[in-house]
């Protein structure tokens, strides 16, 4: 799904920058920039924390859905016959047939 492109393209962005911190460690620090560089890489986490909750929320949202969903339809059919039985017009087992 694009999420999870995005999300990946986030990931690869937050590992190029590591990686280039630690090859160009003694120019960082020749020049001074290592808080230019801790903040690019801040950046980029945060960039990617915020599409993993975005993508947690979307998951917990459709899972959550989709149990709803399972619960209701086993619960259904008895809901449907459960008038009928406990008028007296079903017997047990012609309720557990009809659902």
């Amino acid at each position: 799904t694009s999420i999870n492109r995005v999300v990946l393209a986030l990931e690869a962005s937050f590992r190029f920058g590591l990686v280039r911190v630690r090859e160009n460690a003694e120019p960082i620090a020749f020049y001074q920039g290592s808080e230019f560089e801790r903040g690019r890489c801040a950046e980029f986490f945060l960039d990617l924390l915020e599409k993993l909750y975005h993508k947690l929320l979307l998951t917990v949202t459709f899972e959550s859905f989709n149990s709803t969903m399972s619960l209701l339809i086993a619960v259904a059919p008895y809901a449907v016959v459960a008038n009928r039985y406990l008028s007296g017009d079903l017997d047990f087992g012609a309720m557990n047939e009809a659902a």
